[in-house]
């Protein structure tokens, strides 16, 4: 009996992990797609909603052709894989000079 139940055990811990049957991707989480039935995680990165990514402080995270990024909040600015606050001297997308004549509303 004991035999037994250890052989069980060990089937158990070396089967394939069983994943949620899906008929359309809405079944599945939203780093995960429906494929052959089975609900597939994209992985590290990948989304099929933006729910899915992580995403950097004064940002919008989004998901693009299964691709994670993020958007910058207004009055921010992406800086490589984060979001600086825009000043006078570096502002929008292309972090321009922006000038003095910056307001916050508040």
């Amino acid at each position: 009996m004991i035999a037994l139940a250890a052989a069980a055990l060990v089937a158990a811990a070396c089967s394939r992990p069983v994943f949620p049957h899906c008929a359309k991707d809405e079944e599945c989480g939203p780093g995960s797609t429906c494929q052959d039935t089975n609900c597939i995680l994209l992985g590290e990165g990948k989304c099929r909603l933006p729910e899915a990514c992580k995403q950097p402080e004064n940002a919008t995270a989004t998901c693009v052709e299964q691709a994670c990024g993020f958007t910058c909040n207004a009055g921010y600015h992406a800086a490589e894989q984060a979001c600086g606050a825009d000043t006078s001297e570096c502002c929008g997308p292309e972090c321009t000079n922006c000038g003095p004549a910056i307001r916050r509303m508040s």
